[in-house]
């Protein structure tokens, strides 16, 4: 089965923030993979237990809610093994309070960097930006600094919608 990206959402005050504050049916994001050692679908993702993980997907889907699932039109192979350096690397908590700052910047119709971004932590919409850029995804727009599952799921409904438009990095949170 093709790679996909996936967006999940649960019942956590967290999670609800995330949706809230970026306007998305989704708080998380990561990514769906074959791999030939396991011989199954594993999922790719920065959690806030657990920081940069692989989980089966079976058992990834006994505790997300996933809201929606995509098939990759391009190969991300090259970011998979790039994002293996990132495995055990903690969760960007800082990172995930500073983009409220970049999301407020948004809001004032400002573009603010996040001021608390680790360079050795991810957060999951990072990590997949991160992917994406390392396997030189086509017309992805997202720096990884800024993605949010919601600009993740714009782009890739964008890509469905329109496909071999050029699509450019939206300022809406």
């Amino acid at each position: 089965m093709k790679d996909r990206i996936g967006f999940s959402s649960s019942r956590t005050l967290g999670s609800w923030l995330i949706r809230k504050l970026t306007k998305s049916s989704a708080s998380h994001t990561f990514l769906i993979y074959f791999d030939k050692d396991f011989q199954q679908d594993m999922v790719l993702e920065a959690t806030t237990l657990w920081g940069v993980r692989i989980i089966a997907l079976v058992e990834f889907q006994r505790t997300h809610n996933i809201v929606e699932t995509i098939p990759l039109t391009h190969s991300v192979d090259l970011g998979i093994r790039r994002a293996g350096r990132e495995l055990g690397s903690p969760y960007d908590y800082t990172g995930a309070i500073g983009m409220l700052w970049v999301l407020l910047g948004r809001w004032l119709g400002a573009k603010w960097r996040n001021p608390l971004q680790s360079a050795h932590a991810l957060f999951c919409s990072e990590l997949m930006a991160k992917i994406l850029r390392w396997s030189a995804y086509p017309r992805f727009p997202l720096q990884p600094s800024n993605a949010t599952p919601q600009k993740l799921l714009a782009f890739f409904h964008e890509e469905r919608d329109h496909p071999g438009q050029q699509t450019t990095e939206t300022t809406q949170p």
